[in-house]
């Protein structure tokens, strides 16, 4: 048992393969370089693009979730659902921030391509997760 999401081993990684599936197809769709999915502790539940980016893309997700929460909490603002990054090249590193009917918190990290769409893929592959995890 995952102490983490009470769920069986076999269980998480049946999760773990379909929450793949929909990141790839999200790559796919938005073509975009890389997607992460990962939980409000940092952990890395999925992840779609070279191993090398994903692994950095991983550790400036925590830094970021780290830097929302303390400027929400610091400006009094409501609960923050989006953080995007643009760099002079226009590429765009986005992290949606979003639950499961059951509470967990997930963060979902995407770098797109300049001026491509985020925003319709990344709404569907956040529904999708939901209801994979509520499975």
């Amino acid at each position: 048992m995952n102490p983490t999401w009470g769920v069986s081993d076999y269980e998480m990684r049946e999760k773990q393969n379909n929450l793949k599936d929909i990141l790839e197809d999200a790559v796919a769709r938005g073509d975009y370089e890389a997607a992460l999915l990962s939980d409000s502790d940092g952990l890395n539940l999925a992840a779609v693009g070279t191993g090398a980016f994903t692994g950095m893309m991983a550790a400036i997700v925590s830094l970021l979730r780290e830097s929302a929460q303390s400027t929400r909490e610091q400006l009094d603002l409501a609960h923050v659902n989006e953080l995007s990054l643009v760099g002079d090249d226009r590429f765009r590193l986005v992290c949606r921030f979003f639950e499961a009917d059951d509470g967990q918190s997930f963060i979902l990290t995407v770098i797109v391509p300049p001026d491509q769409a985020y925003r319709r893929i990344t709404n569907r592959a956040i529904k999708r997760i939901q209801e994979v995890w509520s499975e």
